[in-house]
């Protein structure tokens, strides 16, 4: 059935486009009179090439990121778009669905949005890297020290110029996919993909698919953030003295070397399950996790603290 559009779609798309130019305008002008104010400073003191340095720095970081963040949630996005089953207008028996209205007024605009939500997103998330450019560029010009830990058996450049930018990238990339599954679920249910009302098919196969999928790479990220975690430990606290203690060594290390290997199990019974019915086989998995969670990597180390090492 083919959809009419209103005439008053054409003014509401361009009072839409006109908002959105207005508020770019105004943070294009903040953002100019900020930077010329700079250099105006830096050409008084006779670093002009500290602040473009700085300044390309930014602009590289910030638009490599931003780029990064744009194509990830816009092909989740259209993918929803074609998984997402047709819209029809309702017939006057059918039973109200409360989304019906927003259905109806993002029809004229289904093609600009993904691509809006993308860029927008995409700029906020980028622009959180803006201020610790210093770091990537120590990362970039890292050198050895020639000196290794004790436990790693990792160079002490390691830990100073290249692991702060692994868990800058490893938070940036883990909230990033939070943002899009939960952006990909809504966007699922608006669409009436997902039903949680229905009595059977509540979740598409297509979109068990796509959340297995996501749901999946999201795991085997946080096992590389469980793998950072263990370089943190030379930074622990818990002892007497600063460094890893012999309760980090000897019960919190192994408990997170454990949830690596568990997230990694994780992420594959997400995968696996795509071919199966339900979501036992993920439920085992994100059980499993919890349990070794709460045991090994939470109650092990504080028996061990509190029962062997303080005595």
């Amino acid at each position: 059935m083919v959809i009419r559009m209103p005439a008053s779609n054409n003014a509401r798309r361009v009072r839409v486009g006109f908002l959105v130019v207005f508020f770019f305008l105004i943070i294009s002008i903040s953002t100019a009179v900020g930077l010329y104010t700079d250099l105006l400073w830096f050409n008084e003191v006779g670093f002009q090439e500290v602040f473009w340095t700085v300044l390309a720095s930014r602009a590289i970081l910030v638009g490599s990121f931003g780029l990064l963040f744009f194509v990830l949630c816009l092909v989740n996005l259209l993918v929803v778009g074609r998984a997402a089953p047709a819209y029809r207008i309702p017939a006057a028996g059918d039973e109200e669905d409360p989304f019906e209205r927003f259905r109806e007024a993002f029809i004229p605009f289904s093609k600009w949005i993904p691509i809006g939500i993308s860029a927008f997103l995409g700029l906020l998330f980028a622009l959180r890297l803006a201020p610790v450019w210093d770091r990537f560029v120590l990362a970039m010009n890292a050198v050895p020290f020639d000196v290794v830990d004790p436990i790693f058996n990792k160079d002490i450049g390691f830990y100073m110029f290249r692991l702060p930018v692994y868990q800058l990238a490893y938070g940036w990339l883990f909230s990033a996919l939070v943002v899009v599954i939960l952006l990909v679920t809504s966007a699922y249910y608006l669409t009436g993909a997902i039903r949680p009302q229905a009595a059977v098919d509540r979740v598409s196969p297509q979109v068990k698919v796509h959340l297995s999928v996501l749901i999946g790479l999201t795991a085997l990220l946080r096992a590389w953030g469980y793998r950072l975690n263990q370089f943190e430990l030379l930074y622990s606290e818990r002892g007497s003295v600063g460094g890893a203690s012999y309760t980090d060594v000897n019960a919190e290390l192994p408990a997170l070397k454990l949830l690596v290997a568990i997230s990694i199990i994780s992420a594959v019974l997400f995968l696996v399950n795509i071919r199966f019915r339900g979501w036992t086989l993920p439920l085992i998995g994100v059980g499993l996790w919890l349990l070794t969670s709460v045991l090994a990597a939470g109650l092990f180390p504080f028996v061990i603290q509190r029962f062997r090492v303080e005595p």
